[in-house]
């Protein structure tokens, strides 16, 4: 690409990066830095890794040698440039060690995932049965990203951890399920309901605020079904009060 005169470079470049999830970042470059500069730039905002990066001009994927200026436009106020994430790398990393590499890699997720993709939602839905709490925690915050209320992936894959023996699972499969859910969705008011009998009394409390989500609102019936559902959930804790 043809560099422009010297005279009218800019001192600093404002370089906008911008997902297909449309999150936007912005970042002051120098002129004469590269691509790979604006990679790492990137990485130590977002933390996705410059190998997963591929950046694009008006659809033109840009070399890790190239110059910013070249692609600078005289009188620009600034660079917009696109971001996609190689997924297969985060997918790889969403199945490490440490909790900190799967929560980053999430994160990533709710970036760059395209909004109901199938794999990427079964994925993340995967994690709100990880040992780790902020795992699961970031977990549920990513699929509400990726997903769309009453997405039928997210509802069959996160009613799968109402199962899990693990009481701390369940308790976070309720509260996700409960979000991705559109009100009155009967099916899922029943699979959520047999977990007012569950053994953990956090599982039966989080039942009650999942059926306060997704009944329906100014439904008679329904709110009778809720102080049938708050009465049982009350005298299997004992009486404590439910924050919702």
């Amino acid at each position: 690409m043809r560099a422009l005169p010297t005279a009218s470079f800019p001192s600093e470049m404002s370089v906008v990066v911008r997902t297909f999830a449309k999150d936007n970042l912005v970042l002051s470059m120098l002129p004469d830095n590269t691509v790979a500069d604006l990679k790492y730039a990137i990485f130590e905002r977002w933390g996705v890794a410059p190998d997963c990066q591929h950046l694009y001009l008006d659809k033109v994927l840009m070399a890790d040698s190239e110059h910013l200026i070249d692609f600078w436009q005289e009188g620009a106020a600034r660079l917009l440039v696109h971001l996609r994430v190689e997924l297969d790398m985060v997918y790889h990393q969403m199945g490490g060690l440490r909790p900190q590499a799967r929560v980053g890699a999430l994160k990533l997720f709710a970036k760059s995932a395209s909004k109901g993709d199938t794999h990427a939602i079964s994925s993340v839905t995967a994690l709100l049965a990880d040992q780790d709490p902020g795992v699961r925690k970031t977990a549920h915050k990513t699929l509400l990203a990726i997903a769309d209320k009453g997405d039928q992936c997210a509802i069959t894959t996160t009613c799968k951890r109402l199962e899990n023996l693990i009481p701390e699972v369940r308790h976070a499969g309720l509260g996700a399920l409960a979000d991705v859910t559109k009100r009155g969705d009967e099916h899922v008011l029943e699979l959520i309901r047999t977990r007012l009998e569950d053994d953990d009394e956090r599982v039966r409390l989080g039942a009650v605020s999942a059926i306060i989500k997704v009944a329906k609102k100014g439904d008679h019936s329904q709110s009778q079904h809720w102080a049938f559902d708050w009465k049982m959930s009350m005298n299997r804790s004992g009486g404590r009060q439910l924050s919702v």
